[in-house]
Parts: C-alpha cells; sequence; structure tokens
C-alpha cells in the first residue's frame, strides 16, 4: 500500500494480524501507525490495506434506503420535490468527515433521487447543491447528462445554488 494514498483516520486492515483499525500516520522509518481498539501498531506499509470506514458504510445504507424502500413513498403526491445536498441535511452525522466520503453520500443520494422521481413521474424536480467550490454542481450535471430519459435541467435556479430538472 503507498501510504501517501491514506488519509488519517481511514480505515484499514492489517493482513497478517487480520486485525482492523485507523491510520494515524507514518513514522520516520515509514512504517504506518494503525490505531486497533488498544493500541497503535507499527505496520509495514505492504502488510495494510484500505478497507471501507463500517459506519460511514453503514450510514450510506441506511440514508440511501431512504429513497429506495418503496414503502417509504407510497404516493407520487408524497413525493417532496426537492433535495438538498449539503451534508447537514442528508446526514449530520458526517459533518466532520472526509471531503471524499461527504462527495460519495451526495452523489448516491442525488442518484437515487432522481431514479425515484423518475419511476414516480414527478415532472419538475429542484436539487439544491449550493455554489461552494463547483465541485457539486459539476457531478450534479454530469448525473444528469447521463440519464437517458429525456430530461431537461437548469442551474439558474437559486441564483445558481440548485438545478430545476423537467421530466418529459
Amino acid at each position: 500500500m503507498n501510504l501517501d494514498e491514506l488519509w488519517i483516520g481511514d480505515w484499514v486492515r492489517i493482513i497478517n494480524k487480520n486485525l482492523s483499525g485507523t491510520y494515524e500516520g507514518r513514522t520516520s522509518a515509514g512504517k504506518a501507525k494503525v490505531k486497533t481498539q488498544k493500541l497503535i501498531v507499527l505496520v509495514e506499509a505492504s502488510n495494510i490495506v484500505k478497507i471501507p470506514d463500517p459506519e460511514v458504510e453503514q450510514d450510506i445504507k441506511k440514508d440511501l434506503s431512504d429513497f429506495r424502500e418503496p414503502s417509504k413513498i407510497v404516493k407520487a403526491s408524497e413525493f417532496i420535490t426537492f433535495l438538498d445536498l449539503h451534508i447537514e441535511k442528508l446526514n449530520p452525522n458526517m459533518v466532520n468527515s472526509l471531503p471524499e466520503r461527504i462527495l460519495d453520500i451526495q452523489i448516491q443520494s442525488c442518484v437515487a433521487y432522481v431514479e425515484q422521481a423518475i419511476d414516480l413521474h414527478i415532472p419538475i424536480v429542484t436539487i439544491i447543491h449550493g455554489k461552494g467550490t463547483g465541485l457539486l454542481k459539476a457531478e450534479v450535471e454530469h448525473i444528469l447528462a447521463d440519464y437517458k430519459e429525456n430530461i431537461r435541467f437548469t442551474f439558474d435556479k437559486n441564483n445558481g445554488g440548485a438545478v430545476e430538472v423537467w421530466f418529459n
């Protein structure tokens, strides 16, 4: 494993001990520091692999189930026609997570929401991405452009902080 690809707090598995823990940095000798439940272990980089964060994976599955479970939305008339992708709204527990993890949950939530809107034949929805750096806006645009369904969208909503989507 290339230690330059890891962030402090990333979950890793120590291969030869079959232990999981969080990456806590590296020593001056180039060994990885891995914090397990009880102690910090020094490990050669070749003896660790990155694994998904158990709590984040569980949160992602829970959050996305809100969009995917048919029992959550019985009728199109009950569908909420806007989605706020700010992480404080999607999952307040992830506010201090790594930006990559936050972006993943935002993208997955957006895809699930658009798919549900299409399935329910919702004519117009609004997706709030915020103004920020523009990265999430670009991801939302990419998601919408990939759908084969006839859709139109504009980013003129909310002074550029949201996209309005029309499903034909």
